[in-house]
């Protein structure tokens, strides 16, 4: 048979349909691997043959050219300034976009052969789990659906073709007027004369850079693998205006070629990395400071007390009882008088736990931006405020274990000085929570923080793999749980708690019954108040808000500028307690240093 016939047999092989094809038939339009999500409600998430060649070009797999049918109408879809995308401008209608349809040709076909259109729109492939002619086969080195599920009703266009999915699932088909045969039944594949092509994976995401806009960064990087792993040298083509708001890069992937940026350092992309970066630092300095000025001291308490221990059982013994002068009873009691002098407070030692994981997010923060300022791209594990199509499991689970056990250790602390409180009022003793006890509370918070972690990390994962599979309604259904989950245990939880502890103190006139030194640690504490719902709660909240919707990834970049001031904010604060204060300035004046030389 001529590579010019197409032969289509019926289900029960006992007829033969020969179909003389024209040369623009040769074409494929299975082939089409654009994606639009302005068309998401018309075609879902199958690859299209539309494209408005500016935010959706037009692209073909198999290193088949693009050709477009100028005799079928467009689609036009109008478009609102609303949401990231477009600029947040209110429910303005600023146009409209006209997709045009294409077909994916040979590149051998001469440019003056008209191209038609032969395929129906994207079916979904059926997926009957009861039915009993549903079996798995192998078609074209992927797995897919047997013919019995893919069902064309039209006379004119009965004959079935798997389209290649935008992430490598056969998951749709078109009705065609005819069949395309390919030589030992594989996709005819013209990739060893083609230079470049216009996506920039192997999941046919298209090579479009650009367009930057506040917490929302694309990259222009190639990562193809398979059969396009040749396919990896960036070029830019052409710089193309979406309705006159901002600028797309077009770029395809080539064989060959130099190394390029993966970023367009522009002004946007300066706002978006470099606050960050300067807060970050600042912040991860203020905790390593307060951190270090508090575990000092805390280590010459512990030794101390060690050493009072020691020698109390020394002076003890039956074996020294009898050598004891009085200038060793002096010495012995000067020593455990020095050692009780400045006991330290577990209370501070709170404010060693609370500034860990404030230090932990802001070093993984700066990390994160100073490896975007340096023009480094990891598709796998990037930067949150970088648009891609996967989510962002990794960085995002950990920003939220880490709020959480500085909002839940805010919740222990400020449950603390309810008891303090409590306590002062009815006239009974209460001491301090011991070292042992702060310790215990901050282990069981960190505990809880990476499990937090472990849900939001797997929960994202999954989603993206439904995503990948072509589950459309999967992601978002898990999209939505992963959202209300960080809403309710990363953000309502401990609000409403740390609300009802300071309510409390507040109605029961807790706070005037505290007097002298404890009065200083309560409005110390009171000012955890401030940070919180000025700064832990509305950048935790554009956080959560920012994660559960691609649209609203600026709100994270703004949530992580909230998440790097707050720890500098609650380290001045933090000065405001003497004995922090006296910590502080014994280290940076280098007091302890003297203090062992003399």
């Amino acid at each position: 048979m001529s590579s010019d016939e197409a032969v289509a047999m019926s289900s029960n092989n006992s007829e033969v349909v020969v179909a003389t094809l024209s040369d623009d038939a040769k074409c494929d339009e299975s082939k089409c691997v654009s994606f639009s999500h302005a068309l998401i409600d018309q075609f879902g998430y199958s690859p299209i043959c539309y494209a408005d060649d500016i935010a959706s070009p037009m692209m073909c797999s198999h290193g088949y050219i693009p050709r477009v049918v100028d005799a079928e109408p467009s689609i036009n879809h109008k478009v609102y300034k609303l949401g990231t995308f477009t600029a947040g401008c209110g429910k303005i209608e600023c146009g409209g976009i006209s997709y045009r349809y294409f077909t994916c040709c040979p590149p051998s076909l001469l440019l003056d052969i008209n191209v038609s259109r032969h395929c129906s729109d994207p079916y979904p492939v059926l997926n009957d789990a009861n039915s009993a002619a549903v079996t798995d086969i192998t078609i074209n080195n992927s797995s897919s659906r047997s013919s019995s599920t893919m069902v064309c009703e039209d006379e004119n266009q009965q004959y079935p073709r798997e389209m290649t999915h935008f992430n490598r699932v056969v998951e749709s088909f078109m009705c065609c007027d005819s069949i395309i045969e390919h030589t030992n039944n594989d996709t005819a594949n013209f990739l060893l004369d083609t230079e470049c092509v216009p996506f920039s994976d192997e999941s046919y995401i298209k090579s479009v850079a650009g367009g930057n806009l506040y917490g929302r960064i694309r990259p222009m990087f190639c990562n193809n693998k398979g059969i396009y792993s040749d396919f990896q040298f960036p070029r830019n083509t052409i710089i193309k205006n979406y309705l006159g708001i901002y600028y797309f890069h077009h770029y395809e992937c080539c064989k060959t070629g130099s190394k390029k940026p993966p970023f367009i350092e522009d002004n946007t992309f300066r706002r978006t990395v470099y606050p960050q970066i300067a807060f970050s630092t600042v912040a991860v300095i203020s905790c390593i400071l307060l951190i270090t000025a508090l575990l000092i001291p805390l280590w010459l308490h512990v030794r101390k007390k060690r050493e009072s221990v020691n020698t109390h059982t020394s002076v003890n013994s039956p074996t020294n009882t009898n050598q004891i002068t009085g200038t060793n009873i002096r010495r012995t009691q000067g020593t455990m008088q020095s050692s009780t002098d400045l006991p330290f407070s577990g209370y501070n030692l709170y404010l060693v736990y609370l500034a860990i994981p404030d230090m932990i997010l802001n070093i993984f923060m700066l990390g994160m931006y100073s490896t975007v300022a340096n023009q480094k791209y990891n598709p796998t594990l990037n930067a949150v405020f970088i648009f891609q199509w996967r989510n962002h499991s990794f960085a995002l689970a950990f920003a939220m274990a880490c709020t959480a056990a500085n909002l839940y250790l805010n919740c222990v602390i400020s449950y603390e000085v309810l008891i303090l409180l409590r306590s002062s009022y009815n006239a009974t003793r209460c001491d301090p929570p011991s070292l042992v006890k702060v310790s215990l509370q901050a282990a069981f918070v960190y505990l809880f923080a990476i499990l937090v972690f472990i849900m939001h990390y797997f929960i994202g994962q999954t989603s993206n793999k439904s995503l990948e599979q072509g589950d459309g309604d999967r992601f978002v259904y898990l999209n939505n749980v992963n959202f209300y989950l960080s809403l309710t245990v990363t953000y309502t939880l401990p609000i409403v708690f740390f609300s009802y502890v300071w309510i409390t103190i507040w109605c029961c006139g807790y706070m005037p019954s505290a007097t002298g030194r404890m009065k200083q640690l309560v409005w110390y504490f009171f000012r955890i108040l401030v940070i919180f719902y000025v700064l832990w709660a509305p950048g935790m909240f554009l956080v959560v808000m920012g994660a559960s919707n691609d649209n609203y990834g600026n709100l994270i970049c703004i949530g992580y500028l909230f998440c790097g001031i707050q720890p500098i904010v609650s380290t001045c604060m933090a000065m405001s307690k003497a004995d922090v204060r006296k910590y502080t300035k014994d280290l940076i004046t280098l007091s302890y240093i003297r203090t062992v030389k003399d």
